[in-house]
């Protein structure tokens, strides 16, 4: 009996250690299957956070735009994106981390969802997230990998044009809102930034759509017009509440970054500059306390001059009671929302069914250097000026009718010349700018022509002129490879 019992132990202790063995190698942080619904939340979650972040090491668009600037650390505020690799950081947090999850969500969906009118729609709304994405990628950086990209086979996929993916992005988007079924449900509470409410996200993808066509608005006018009539005919956004707004919660680690960065952190790195401060003083805007708290004054707002070290007690901060004990606004509060596309936005670019403007720019931009022709009293240039020293700008007049039309290049090069600049400048009431830029790329403003005459002049001939003018200049470039 005692030697049957002995054999038996070894037999009963070898099966023991190989069930221990096997549930030792699951990792239960790092599971090897992942439900779609779970990508495509994390996914969100990643691109608001990173596009909503102060993080010096992943997103410096408030100090580049000067809405705010830093204390004592100025590298970013002078616009040192190279120190800390933050090129690297927004490419590696987009590519490898939003759209790989959004892609391995598009392609887990069919295997955990059994209906198929609710798996269309997940897989589209999916993919009109991985157009967003995308549309920062391709504006930020230009030429991207994208047709051979996310192929962890491929680890040296071929880049595209820029112009070549934004017009697949286009394509992608149109069959986006022809595949969505607003009659099916969708992610349900998986999708936090509209609860899986499928009509919500056709006008979010014909918004997006009308954005990327008054983007290409210089490249291609008449795509850019046939993509914002087509956009805003399907229905875009008509109200606030349409807004797609990701929710950050209370309580960590799914709260607003900028509450992490600023509130949780206890670090005291950023203040208001100077150049949004004053321009808002000078308009009286009302918006004021929302965006940034008293100075030390108690009682009046001011901000530190962009790019230098300044003192953290004397300037308006970021907006938060959490930050500044009284403040009105709640930009640092650890559950204020970041919004992926607006309203507001939207009618930025509409007005009276036509076209508003394009972009904003915190600077003097080529398309304000109509001014130079002397259509107003005071150029951008001293406007900008007069709003970042504070000094009163008190009237502007119009003194001349005018128009401008950008000088694009058409290639990647060095050592740019300009063919066509006597033919250009022998018209009369017109000038010619060119920028000086020492290397083009595809798209790449140039320079500008502009054209002006008295006031009430008929302002569509004067753009026409300033079109023929810029024609008449043509950019070119030596190759990289041959400047060396």
């Amino acid at each position: 009996m005692k030697k049957i019992i002995l054999i038996l132990l070894p037999l009963l202790m070898m099966v023991g250690c190989k069930k221990d063995l096997t549930s030792l190698n699951v990792d239960p942080k790092n599971p090897q299957s992942v439900p779609s619904r779970s990508l495509f939340t994390n996914a969100q979650h990643t691109l608001a956070n990173t596009l909503a972040s102060s993080s010096v090491n992943l997103n410096i668009f408030r100090l580049i735009v000067q809405y705010w600037t830093e204390t004592t650390y100025v590298d970013e505020s002078q616009f040192d994106l190279n120190t800390r690799q933050i090129p690297r950081g927004v490419w590696n947090t987009l590519y490898r981390d939003v759209l790989k999850d959004f892609e391995e969500a598009k392609r887990t969906i069919p295997s955990d969802v059994a209906d198929a009118n609710v798996q269309k729609n997940q897989i589209t709304i999916t993919d009109i997230m991985e157009v967003y994405t995308w549309y920062y990628l391709v504006t930020t950086f230009g030429n991207i990998p994208y047709t051979d990209a996310l192929n962890i086979e491929n680890p040296f996929p071929k880049y595209d044009d820029q112009k070549a993916i934004v017009d697949d992005l286009l394509k992608r988007l149109d069959a986006d809102i022809t595949a969505l079924n607003i009659s099916a449900e969708s992610f349900g509470s998986a999708d936090i930034v509209y609860e899986g409410d499928v009509a919500a996200w056709k006008k979010f993808a014909n918004s997006l759509k009308l954005k990327i066509g008054m983007t290409i608005a210089d490249a291609d006018a008449a795509k850019a017009k046939t993509t914002v009539e087509s956009a805003v005919a399907s229905g875009v956004f008509t109200s606030n509440a349409d807004n797609a707004q990701f929710n950050f919660l209370s309580g960590p680690p799914n709260t607003n970054p900028i509450w992490v960065d600023l509130v949780q952190s206890g670090r005291k790195d950023f203040v208001a500059t100077n150049t949004i401060v004053n321009k808002m003083k000078l308009l009286g805007d009302p918006r004021m306390p929302y965006y940034f708290t008293f100075d030390a004054t108690g009682s009046d707002y001011s901000g530190g001059v962009p790019g230098a070290s300044n003192n953290y007690a004397t300037f308006s901060k970021p907006a938060g009671p959490l930050l500044v004990p009284g403040s009105t606004g709640m930009i640092t509060n650890p559950d204020f929302p970041h919004l992926l596309l607006s309203y507001d936005e939207v009618e930025f670019f509409l007005a009276d069914e036509g076209v508003y403007f394009s972009e904003l720019s915190p600077r003097p931009h080529d398309t304000g250097m109509v001014t130079l022709a002397g259509t107003q009293n005071f150029s951008e240039f001293e406007l900008h000026l007069r709003a970042v020293f504070g000094l009163p700008i008190y009237e502007i007049k119009l003194e001349r009718a005018g128009a401008s039309s950008v000088i694009l290049a058409g290639d990647h090069g060095v050592n740019p010349r300009y063919d066509g600049l006597t033919d250009a400048l022998n018209h009369p009431q017109s000038d010619v700018r060119i920028f000086g830029k020492p290397s083009t790329r595809p798209y790449r403003r140039m320079g500008v022509a502009l054209t002006y005459d008295e006031v009430g002049s008929d302002v569509h001939s004067l753009v026409s002129k300033a079109k023929k003018i810029a024609s008449e200049v043509s950019v070119k470039s030596d190759t990289a490879e041959a400047s060396h």
